[in-house]
């Protein structure tokens, strides 16, 4: 009989738990997790294969997926996230192992689970900017600032907001999933350094972002994102 380490099941229990910062819009889109054995398996909630209308579906797999191997990291593991090619309830959409043991990463940790405050008092760098842009592309997804909204801020805006428009490369389920992970790989990193992405809109409507929206004709908007400096951090449900 195989034997499984007794904390393990524990560990990738906890890392698949929605946390007090995962977005409202993303719990309830049709995606559930399964332990099996020493893996925690993604499984479409609802019975049907997935397509390009199935956009919520797929963000909110994806983002699931980078958030628990992103909550297995900052607790001293190497995860392994294995996705799925079928999209459809045959098999799982990803499968997550533990991995090996590394060391703890705490600011991580205070990236997942604490929230801050936004305060419009900070100006966004444009750094800033271009660093989740580049964690979007990291992730097969691209983010375009929405024009006219910095240096020049809507009224009753402060020039400390800016707007991303996240989106994915193509309108097919793979796509849809890794612009889930990048949703969630951009809300970490945006935490990391001090400020908050915070969901504006799921799935825009392009058409309203106007003739000088710069992205390419096959980039399809996931999500409106406002990027606001953070203070006042403080552990989520505290």
């Amino acid at each position: 009989m195989t034997t499984y380490e007794p904390n393990r099941l524990d560990l990738l229990a906890e890392a698949v738990i929605p946390t007090a910062t995962t977005p409202r819009q993303l719990l309830d889109a049709g995606v559930h997790w399964l332990l099996h054995e020493d893996t925690a398996e993604l499984w479409l909630s609802r019975p049907g294969r997935v397509d390009g209308t199935s956009r919520l579906t797929m963000l909110a797999g994806g983002f699931a997926a980078h958030h628990a191997s992103a909550v297995l990291r900052c607790s001293g593991y190497e995860p392994r996230v294995e996705c799925g090619h079928r999209f459809d309830r045959s098999e799982p959409l990803a499968i997550l192992r533990r991995g090996d043991p590394r060391p703890m990463d705490w600011s991580l940790y205070r990236a997942i689970y604490r929230s801050g405050t936004p305060t419009r008092l900070r100006v966004v760098p444009s750094s800033m900017i271009e660093q989740l842009r580049e964690a979007a592309r990291g992730c097969d997804a691209v983010a375009h600032p929405l024009p006219g909204r910095s240096p020049h801020p809507s009224p009753g805006e402060s020039p400390g907001v800016e707007r991303l428009v996240l989106c994915a490369r193509a309108n097919r389920p793979d796509a849809w999933f890794a612009t889930g992970q990048a949703l969630s790989q951009l809300r970490i990193r945006a935490a990391l350094a001090g400020f908050s992405a915070q969901i504006a809109e799921l799935l825009p409507d392009r058409r309203r972002f106007g003739k000088d929206f710069t992205a390419d004709e096959q980039d399809v908007p996931a999500a409106t994102l406002r990027i606001v400096a953070a203070s006042r951090s403080h552990a989520a449900g505290d």
